[in-house]
């Protein structure tokens, strides 16, 4: 959301995130090359969810991003036809793995997708479907999936497989899935509120961080080949057990404003366990000051922010049980972050 706190109120939607704590696609090899081939593998019940427990065959829609002189491309080169049953298309259930499917890109990608040699691929592209494509896996927010190509003269690069996402928020006992790699043998140490918990020498490292005491909590991974250093952090946060209230009397749903600096936050969202907001006002980080509470019939949640500027354009949107970015429901605007940059500054702002 965005809005002049002297003026009108407007909403944005950010189209990032992720709604759950791992990847919706990975591949092997880790870091795949043009030259390589390449196993995808599609988690069902990540992103969108849309293929979960489908009980269906699921097939993949798959071209490539290439560069073009320094600016990405859409689609291209395009192998497979929407809604179409093609056993040459259809993903592999993983035994043991249940919702999580694979497929095997070759003899390489650039027999795979009749690349030319003048042709530069950086990233493979990627919808699933089941036969008709009345149903589909997307990442979060309903966008395609995108996963990098790297180059033959790869210098040391590393990745945060999972969590997918910058913030959770979990539940004490549980356990958060991590999941990193490294293109060199590496040593990886994991760092949680500054306090190293596991330490690991290799290519892949993989640990199951315990949530033990509550708040907000930084984790970092840090990788080190001995000469470079890589790091990926993310947080999360136990929420507290805030009691039911209802919001201040003549609050709608919706963005409420309070004078010159402070605004009350108003969603409709029933049968959920907990709301928090993430802004510009916060740096769109996991806050428990900025945790909302639930109304006492259990269909709404609010939060009462003060301390804005005048004047000052605010972005917000909420996090929904952890797992969901929305934009306020109400919104009269709505920003896509793919799509925004193109318009020019003569139309908005």
């Amino acid at each position: 959301m965005q809005f002049k706190l002297t003026f009108a109120i407007t909403i944005l939607l950010l189209l990032l995130g992720s709604t759950a704590f791992s990847q919706v696609v990975w591949t092997e090899p880790v870091f795949p090359k043009v030259g390589d081939e390449v196993v995808v593998f599609f988690d069902a019940t990540q992103g969108t969810g849309g293929l979960a427990d489908c009980s269906c065959d699921v097939y993949l829609h798959t071209g490539v991003i290439l560069d073009l002189n320094g600016t990405p491309s859409g689609w291209m080169n395009v192998q497979t036809t929407w809604g179409v049953a093609n056993d040459d298309w259809k993903m592999e259930p993983v035994p043991g793995q249940p919702n999580v499917y694979s497929y095997t890109i070759g003899p390489s990608i650039t027999d795979y997708y009749n690349v030319q040699v003048d042709q530069t691929v950086i990233e493979l592209a990627f919808v699933f479907r089941n036969a008709t494509g009345s149903l589909e896996g997307k990442d979060v927010g309903g966008v395609d999936i995108f996963y990098p190509v790297y180059p033959d003269d790869l210098p040391f690069s590393t990745l945060l497989l999972s969590p997918g996402q910058s913030n959770l928020v979990v539940d004490l006992g549980e356990e958060i899935s991590i999941w990193g790699a490294s293109s060199e043998t590496a040593s990886f140490q994991l760092f949680d509120n500054g306090d190293l918990v596991d330490q690991f020498d290799g290519l892949t490292y993989t640990y199951d961080l315990p949530i033990s005491s509550g708040g907000i909590h930084t984790v970092e991974l840090l990788i080190d080949n001995g000469v470079e250093q890589s790091s990926h952090s993310f947080s999360y946060v136990v929420p507290n057990a805030l009691p039911p209230a209802d919001p201040p009397a003549g609050a709608k749903m919706g963005a409420n404003l309070q004078g010159d600096t402070a605004m009350i936050l108003l969603l409709y969202a029933p049968n959920k366990e907990n709301v928090f907001v993430l802004g510009s006002f916060n740096d769109y980080q996991l806050d428990l000051d900025y945790q909302m509470r639930q109304s006492l019939d259990g269909e709404s949640w609010w939060i009462e922010i003060g301390d804005l500027t005048p004047g000052e354009h605010l972005t917000y949107q909420y996090l929904v049980d952890g797992d969901l970015k929305i934009a306020d429901p109400l919104s009269t605007l709505v920003l896509d972050q793919s799509n925004d940059p193109f318009i020019p500054e003569e139309t908005y702002p």
